[in-house]
């Protein structure tokens, strides 16, 4: 209780000073967030027996949320980037020799990359949120994204 107590404490003035930092801070803090979500997410995963390289799932979602952040279109953006990973993830699956081994490695990475990759809607409205009419109270206080 008193560890999460003391993250609280260290995250909260964290989290708040990304929010109010604005656009790029945001999109960087929740890549970062990825990041985490992705170690954790190798670790459970290999705690569940399916056998994961790290690099994939761990980098993954972070890069599909600065892809959601800093480009335009879906060819480019988040899908894209998601192709890619599910090709290098199929990529390590067939260096095993084990088709059960190789299939479980596949799935799994797919399944953490795109999970976590979900975070990246957060960057993607933060990106493009609507307009903030000028007669709103906070106008002029918050950009497009932070309403």
């Amino acid at each position: 209780m008193l560890r999460r107590t003391l993250s609280a404490i260290v995250l909260v003035p964290v989290v708040a000073g990304v929010f109010l930092a604005g656009s790029p801070w945001i999109a960087i803090g929740v890549a970062l967030l990825a990041l985490l979500g992705g170690r954790e997410l190798v670790a459970l995963l290999a705690g569940a027996g399916i056998p994961v390289s790290p690099l994939p799932v761990t980098v993954g979602p972070a890069l599909i949320v600065l892809a959601a952040a800093w480009t335009d279109g879906p060819a480019l953006g988040p899908f894209g980037v998601l192709a890619v990973l599910v090709v290098i993830a199929a990529i390590d699956a067939f260096r095993r020799t084990d088709v059960r081994e190789g299939f479980l490695a596949w799935s799994g990475a797919v399944f953490g990359i795109a999970w976590l990759g979900l975070i990246g809607c957060v960057a993607a409205i933060v990106a493009d949120g609507p307009a903030i009419p000028e007669t709103a109270p906070l106008a002029g206080r918050l950009d497009d994204g932070r309403t």
